[in-house]
């Protein structure tokens, strides 16, 4: 197979094509997703799981209801805010503006890493919420509390698993993990203590999800578990995972299809939730970290100096004039992503001969007049039938997605969103470099 082996960038073929040759591996794991997305669709999988699953869920969620009634039994005002901003800690939107903190602070490597066990965590999680779709505690009679926008949206959301609990479970250990590995034997009491104070967390979070009325008790059990296992999973691969997106071929051309097809191989829920778009965004934050990270961090921003003097006073203000001056570039690079992605995208679907429409982010009229123009094309013979079947510029694997009308802002959210995290690796640290901060 002609093309050169890519160790950084990725670069032309050495055919000349611009289309890069990926390894068999890779062309395996594409081949592997794609083949199960379509035994996923026609033998409806997720709704056979949910038949057998959600009855079981469901009644232990009723019958939970006088245990978190005598849980709540016990409250204050200190209590609420303080569990609630527990929960607000573990969030996906406090971590993505945490992010570049951790990144500038000069743990590059602990940064990456959580992102990406985030990313995973989020994934799995949420398809798993999707596909059982049970409900949470019934309020009234449970007390809900929803202090902030952030438990709003997630109050949307179904129960099984709990993602605080999977986020803080692994979040919590791989940080002890880390910090045993590169300090634990200079100071074991130290460590004790770290991991006295992350099991206060872990405690505190689950037991506000009961408090705050978000969960039901086989909700945290579940999320327990399957914190450990991804979190168990994620230290056996993480190194083989650093080495790929340092030194592998197609990284970035891999890493993007699989962004991509890992959107449609998302299970469909009963009803509509916010899960898909949370991991629509973090998904599109990895894809611009691993982007960044392939292309030059490593090489060109070594910062891990500023990580032993953060203590001191020029460290810290170093940080924070990194902070002032990346911040902004980092929304603006967020908010010119968007504004090409509703720009490009729509055109582009409507290319392929795919019918979209908008929830949010392109006018509803817009997306009514490209559905009618992709009639008209189609009309007219911009797609071909074969056995029967139309068939446009689409591949066959996806034929049936011809037939459904998109969301195109799903496509716009992992844009701005990889285009935030790319900006957090590579574009803000050049900056920083080039202001010799």
């Amino acid at each position: 197979m002609a093309g050169v082996i890519f160790a950084g960038n990725n670069t032309l073929a050495g055919d000349g094509s611009i289309f890069p040759s990926f390894p068999m591996w890779q062309l395996l794991v594409i081949m592997g997703v794609i083949t199960w997305i379509y035994l996923a669709r026609i033998s409806l999988i997720s709704v056979r799981l949910r038949s057998m699953v959600q009855p079981f869920v469901v009644k232990h969620v009723e019958s939970s209801v006088p245990f978190m009634i005598r849980v709540q039994k016990v409250h204050n005002p200190t209590l609420d805010v303080v569990l609630a901003s527990l929960s607000y800690l573990v969030s996906v939107e406090f971590y993505t503006a945490f992010l570049p903190l951790v990144f500038w602070s000069g743990h590059a490597r602990l940064a990456s890493h959580m992102t990406l066990l985030m990313a995973l965590c989020l994934y799995l999680g949420n398809c798993v919420k999707d596909v059982v779709s049970a409900p949470r505690p019934p309020s009234p009679p449970v007390r809900k509390l929803l202090a902030t926008g952030t438990e709003k949206d997630s109050a949307q959301e179904y129960g099984l698993p709990s993602s605080h609990t999977i986020n803080t479970l692994c979040l919590a250990g791989y940080l002890l993990y880390y910090i045993e590995a590169h300090w634990g034997e200079e100071n074991r009491l130290l460590l004790c203590f770290i991991a006295g104070c992350f099991g206060l967390l872990i405690t505190g979070v689950v037991y506000g999800r009961l408090y705050l009325g978000m969960h039901s008790p086989i909700d945290l059990v579940a999320g327990a578990v399957m914190g450990a296992c991804i979190l168990a999973f994620w230290l056996v691969i993480e190194n083989h995972v650093e080495a790929f997106i340092s030194h592998g071929e197609n990284v970035i051309s891999f890493w993007a299809t699989m962004a991509v097809l890992l959107l449609f191989a998302y299970p469909s829920p009963e009803q509509r939730t916010p899960s898909y778009e949370f991991h629509t965004a973090f998904n599109g934050v990895a894809l611009g970290v691993v982007t960044g990270i392939h292309r030059t961090f490593y090489m060109s921003h070594p910062c891990s100096a500023l990580a032993h003097s953060l203590t001191t006073v020029g460290g810290a203000s170093v940080l924070l004039m990194r902070l002032l001056v990346g911040l902004p570039v980092c929304l603006a690079v967020k908010a010119v992503s968007k504004a090409l992605a509703i720009r490009m995208l729509p055109s582009f679907c409507n290319l392929l001969g795919v019918q979209v429409q908008s929830s949010g982010y392109v006018q509803a009229v817009q997306a009514q007049e490209m559905a009618l123009k992709i009639k008209r094309n189609n009309s007219e013979g911009n797609s071909k039938k074969v056995d029967g079947r139309r068939v446009g510029l689409i591949p066959k694997f996806l034929q049936s997605l011809e037939d459904e009308v998109l969301d195109v802002d799903t496509g716009i959210r992992l844009i701005q969103y990889a285009g935030l995290g790319w900006s957090v690796v590579e574009l803000a640290p050049l900056i920083h470099n080039f202001l010799n901060l």
